[in-house]
């Protein structure tokens, strides 16, 4: 009789047959992806690994492919676990080394816009392992496991090839350039010619754990820790300069389509930094300049012209089409009242250089020897998702990680900051962080302000400079007055602006020093009306 006790969990003597009959069948087939053998795959697929807890995120899941969960079902309405893990199953078997063996194909929790796996690479002994230039270990005496992340678009254009794929290739390869910790690309196809039939990447996988999950469980000296190693990754942002504000892509003709387990970055790789666009409809390019204030122009006059156009949002009504000319007018003028007061002379417009757009704690990696308490020795083992990497001046950059200190929602003055700030909670004026937070969070922000430069925390925190970057938000991704969420953060910017003004102007004796914008109540009730429209 079997011993209850161990019910439910793998037979070890079964995994390793499995293993040994898979193994067995790509090298009598070492041109076929070993997939045609459904019942091998499905036994295969079926059996349940031990995960061990270290080097791997919390969030990893290794399930059978009756119990894979079904969020991708439930919350985007797309194929389950069990349906696309026999398809990424065939597709990696497919592009990997021939004396390479995949050993596992494991879900793990992915964000809004990609789908992502966890997979397992069992690599042969006396083989090195060199990948888009990067050594991970020379020959070995014994097979060693590589661990990496397959990510893929979740609402891929199916037929369509999609080139931000060789762009986030290009932006890795080029951050691993200058010593930054980035996941080695191991391989891409931005094309759909694949079994899949979507473009994909395939990452390696960083040791450790994702911030956002265990941060709530550390230590207070913990938290300091991590607060003085943030600060010294955007320091280190600082070495990566750009000659102009824009985009960072892949040279056209320098990057493949598609590359697989290269040992070497491609000759003549390169990189470019593309002008800004603004629009998502119609997109009108910003024409470059080191200048913040001329870029900002540009932008609120393109945003202007779309607006005039009636080319916004599709099917809006006739009010909002003739009101949103009117608001990007008013945060133009803001713009111009910023001018005359100064806020870009100085080092306002300097050091332009590598920007993160999501900087957040979910896409930080953290060694997982940080899960014991007395542990202060732990380190940043990487920074991940740097889609829409750009380069910017440092004004534009220095927003303060306020994630750090605000990551538990409200404090002791119980107001959520985000009932505050709407969007903004990172530019709160310094002076409300010292009464909102508690003793221990105050001791987080100095560790974070202590790893900065006295010149780095006056672009953070002086008011000039935060109201640039409130107003960059707008100039760069415009007004889309849909939600209500949205129609409180721009409402809420011109309230705080009036407020603003009103409270300096005896500093400025100009009168279009002094100039700001209400919101009447006869708009308000429009753009309330019209979000009421889009919820029937």
């Amino acid at each position: 009789m079997a011993d209850p006790s161990t019910q439910g969990q793998p037979d070890p003597t079964s995994l390793e047959r499995i293993t040994e009959r898979y193994k067995n069948a790509r090298e009598l087939q070492p041109n076929l992806p070993p997939v045609e053998d459904v019942t091998l795959v499905l036994q295969w697929l079926n059996t349940v690994e031990h995960k061990d807890d270290q080097n791997i995120t919390e969030d990893d899941i290794l399930p059978t492919i009756e119990t894979a969960s079904t969020s991708s079902t439930n919350y985007y309405g797309q194929e389950s676990f069990k349906a696309f893990q026999p398809k990424l199953f065939k597709l990696i078997a497919g592009i990997i080394p021939n004396k390479v063996h995949l050993t596992m194909v494991g879900r793990m929790k992915g964000g809004g816009n990609n789908r992502v796996a966890g997979i397992r690479l069992d690599w042969p002994a006396g083989m090195e392992c060199k990948i888009n230039g990067k050594v991970f270990f020379r020959a070995q005496e014994e097979d060693t496991e590589v661990r990496a992340v397959f990510r893929a678009c979740r609402w891929p254009t199916y037929g369509k090839p999609d080139p931000e794929i060789a762009d986030n290739y290009a932006v890795l390869t080029e951050l691993t350039r200058f010593g930054l910790k980035v996941p080695t690309v191991i391989a891409y196809d931005s094309t759909c010619e694949n079994s899949m039939g979507v473009p994909f990447m395939l990452l390696e996988r960083l040791p450790g754990f994702r911030l956002d999950d265990i941060y709530g469980n550390l230590t207070l000296k913990q938290k300091e820790r991590v607060a003085r190693l943030v600060a010294e990754q955007l320091n280190s942002f600082d070495n990566v300069k750009g000659d102009k504000m824009g985009k960072i892509k892949g040279a056209i003709w320098h990057i493949p389509q598609s590359q697989s387990f290269m040992q070497e970055v491609p000759k003549g790789f390169k990189v470019v930094t593309q002008d800004f666009i603004t629009g998502r409809h119609n997109k009108f390019p910003v024409r470059s300049s080191r200048s913040i204030y001329t870029v900002m122009r540009r932008m609120f006059d393109n945003w202007i012209s779309i607006a005039k156009d009636r080319n916004m949002i599709p099917n809006e009504s006739r009010a909002m089409d003739e009101i949103y000319p009117y608001l990007f007018e008013e945060l133009r003028a803001v713009l111009e009242v910023m001018k005359i007061r100064g806020f870009f002379e100085g080092p306002a417009e300097g050091n332009i250089a590598l920007h993160h757009p999501d900087f957040f704690a979910r896409n930080i990696i953290v060694g997982a020897s940080c899960r014991r308490p007395d542990n202060l020795d732990f380190e940043i083992e990487g920074i991940i998702d740097w889609d829409e990497t750009v380069y910017l001046p440092e004004v534009l950059r220095c927003s303060p990680c306020a994630w750090l200190w605000e990551l538990a929602g409200p404090q002791v003055t119980n107001v959520p900051v985000w009932e505050e700030y709407y969007g903004d909670s990172d530019e709160l004026p310094s002076s409300r962080f010292e009464f909102r937070l508690n003793t221990d969070e105050r001791r987080i922000k100095a560790a974070f302000d202590e790893g900065l430069s006295e010149s780095k925390r006056n672009l953070m925190y002086k008011v000039e400079y935060v109201w640039i970057r409130r107003l960059w938000k707008f100039a760069c991704w415009g007004v889309y007055l849909r939600y209500e969420h949205e129609v409180n953060r721009f409402t809420r910017f011109l309230e705080n602006w009036a407020d603003y003004v009103k409270a300096t102007r005896h500093r400025f004796p100009q009168k279009e020093a002094n100039r700001y914008v209400t919101i009447s109540p006869m708009l308000e009730k429009i753009l309330r009306e019209n979000i009421k429209s889009k919820d029937r």
